[in-house]
């Protein structure tokens, strides 16, 4: 069952997801439509393309390591949300941390299955259905793999820790007048 945090989880998901398809998987349906393709790479570098078949060196970058940058940047993001969101709610981690876990493998199969569909558009001409797609089961279950360890991470991070820290910032103050405090009785008994 979904934690009280899932809604925010999901619309921050979801947002974060528009914008990487929308940036950098969207234009590739325009590989071949007449002007050049545009897109940047998680690492900046600009891709243009035009007049090209989609084969060889596009389709390489296409399958490439190109979106998983993006996606594999999204899950570190996605967790470290889920765990402040869990936090300030006062949400099990562990909770927080599945429904991560169910957003996340939502997110990867709608970026392959989109990025399927584009790649059979573009090498069947238009005609998806005249030519088979392509298998992307190893490089779901490889991101489903990345999700699974960074999950794990947090998981072994441990929340009072996660506390302590949070009241040390929140009360600061306190903690320096204690430590003061301290420090005066314990000089007052060396004398």
């Amino acid at each position: 069952m979904p934690s009280a945090a899932f809604p925010e989880l999901q619309n921050f998901v979801r947002d974060e997801y528009r914008r990487i398809e929308q940036d950098h998987v969207i234009p590739w349906n325009f590989f071949n439509a007449g002007p050049p393709m545009h897109v940047v790479d998680f690492y900046g570098k600009q891709i243009s393309y035009a007049g090209l078949e989609f084969s060889g060196s596009p389709r390489d970058i296409f399958w490439g390591n190109f979106i998983e940058p993006f996606l594999q940047d999204l899950v570190v993001r996605t967790a470290a949300q889920a765990v402040k969101f869990g936090d300030e709610r006062e949400i099990d981690r562990e909770d927080v941390l599945e429904d991560t876990k169910i957003l996340m493998d939502g997110i990867i199969h709608a970026a392959y299955n989109r990025m399927q569909d584009i790649d059979r558009r573009l090498r069947g001409g238009g005609y998806p259905l005249s030519v088979d797609p392509v298998d992307i089961s190893e490089k779901r279950a490889h991101m489903e793999r990345f999700v699974v360890e960074i999950l794990n991470g947090w998981r072994a991070k441990p929340s009072w820790l996660v506390r302590a820290s949070k009241s040390f910032e929140r009360h600061q103050i306190i903690y320096w007048m204690i430590g003061l405090v301290v420090t005066v009785v314990l000089a007052l008994l060396a004398l």
